[in-house]
């Protein structure tokens, strides 16, 4: 009986103070893993070096031409790919806000909120509520009208367009799909 209830006492202790440590990795292990890794950098790097090229020639012709915001955001895919290349990151970010106008529903003109759309995103937001308070920091382009906002954005590389009703919640995963 006694040995009975010791097992049942002691058991569930080793279990758990074992499930605690981890378990030496082999060496076999890791160093397989570092020849994947190395391939994987030797296969990379040429294509990484012919996007950044093109990336670099794309970003001198906005610039020649005075598309500055075109050319910020080559700058900012050139960042990215260079994070991915030094392992920082592991993919480049897909969704890119290119312009967002805050305005009076049916209307062309309004408030530019580009650059709150672009800060929001780039801090890591999933969501804002596309309003005068939080999407116009204030800037109301119609008091007393119905508004909505125009978001043009960038998804792996496909350029689209789409407009939200005033106080509507972008999730910005979700609705810029």
């Amino acid at each position: 009986m006694i040995r009975t209830l010791l097992a049942a006492f002691l058991i569930p202790v080793l279990s758990l103070s074992l499930a605690a440590e981890e378990p030496a990795e082999p060496s076999e292990l890791s160093t397989l893993r570092e020849g994947w890794q190395r391939a994987t950098r030797q296969a990379t790097e040429p294509l990484n070096r012919k996007y950044r090229d093109a990336l670099n020639a794309m970003k001198l012709r906005f610039t020649q031409a005075g598309r500055l915001d075109e050319a910020l955001a080559v700058e900012r895919e050139i960042q990215a790919l260079e994070k991915v290349a030094n392992g920082e990151e592991k993919l480049p970010r897909k969704l890119a806000i290119l312009s967002a106008i805050y305005r009076r529903q049916g209307s062309r003109g309004g408030v530019d909120t580009t650059r709150i759309l672009r800060g929001a995103l780039e801090r890591g937001d999933t969501r804002i509520v596309l309003n005068t308070r939080f999407g116009a920091e204030g800037e109301d382009p119609a008091p007393s009208a119905l508004k909505e906002t125009a978001i043009v954005y960038s998804l792996r590389g496909e350029r689209k367009e789409k407009v939200f009703p005033e106080s509507h919640e972008l999730v910005f995963e979700e609705d810029l799909d």
